[in-house]
């Protein structure tokens, strides 16, 4: 069977002899008591954009936090750079890392240019090169001067999501980490916004985590699919060898039911 939404546009990256922007090594994490994630084994290439597909609670959005040294595992290791992820580099780590979600987050009494211009400011940017960068970004984002001037209630929703993704991307991220930020668009919203996502591959987008309950999405967008099903990865590689030889039982379903969406 075909595979369905295989984007055209999509060039997949080529692999460098870069270090990869991130690991995890036989990591576990608990929280509450429960045991969120089990023994992951993950490597994130420079360069790619890596797709999380699973359930709600299967621990996709725990493992962006422990790429952002917001959750601390209970046993293993993670690497940012080749280098262990300590508290002592948490602060160096977080301005290296742009983060865009579901909620979007834009502070509503500053208008959508103030936001995207927030992390330039608190990282002490000269005013002239915030400037610079904002206006770099609302064109790179296709939001005009005149949207820029408003408070974020005057947006649409994909405006106000394009908003955000260019504030995750001010301080030229390696690693930009997406949860769920496409979830809450309407179909040719998101389709739209999907369109922006691959035209800056290569250029504001570097590295990407995905996380993702939505196939089709991460087909269209990712170089790599991990499939995460009750907090262990059950399926992982290059985006056309998971659709076209998924394996485990959880990641079989998961294609079957994405292929027969038409």
């Amino acid at each position: 069977m075909p595979l369905r939404h295989a984007v055209s546009t999509l060039t997949l990256t080529a692999m460098s002899d870069a270090a990869p922007t991130a690991q995890l090594e036989d990591v576990d994490v608990i929280l509450g008591g429960n045991h969120i994630l089990h023994r992951i084994r993950l490597t994130l290439p420079a360069g790619c954009v890596t797709a999380v597909i699973g359930a709600s609670g299967s621990g996709k959005s725990t493992l962006l936090r422990l790429l952002n040294g917001l959750v601390t595992p209970q046993a293993g290791t993670v690497y940012r750079h080749g280098q262990p992820l300590t508290s002592e580099r948490f602060r160096d780590v977080r301005r290296d890392t742009g983060y865009a979600m579901q909620q979007i987050g834009l502070l509503p009494h500053l208008s959508i240019a103030d936001n995207i211009a927030l992390p330039l400011r608190l990282a002490g940017r000269a005013p002239e090169a915030i400037a610079d960068r904002v206006g770099a970004l609302l064109d790179a984002m296709q939001l005009s001067p005149e949207l820029a001037a408003r408070y974020p209630a005057a947006a649409s929703g994909g405006q106000q999501q394009r908003a955000g993704l260019a504030r995750a991307l001010a301080l030229e991220p390696e690693l930009l980490l997406l949860d769920e930020a496409f979830s809450g668009l309407d179909a040719i919203t998101r389709l739209a916004t999907h369109e922006r996502f691959v035209a800056l591959r290569g250029t504001e987008i570097k590295s990407a985590l995905l996380v993702t309950h939505d196939l089709d999405e991460a087909a269209r967008l990712a170089d790599r699919l991990v499939i995460l099903n009750a907090g262990r990865i059950v399926r992982e590689g290059p985006r056309d060898d998971v659709l076209t030889d998924p394996r485990d039982p959880y990641a079989i379903e998961l294609v079957e039911a994405f292929q027969c969406a038409d």
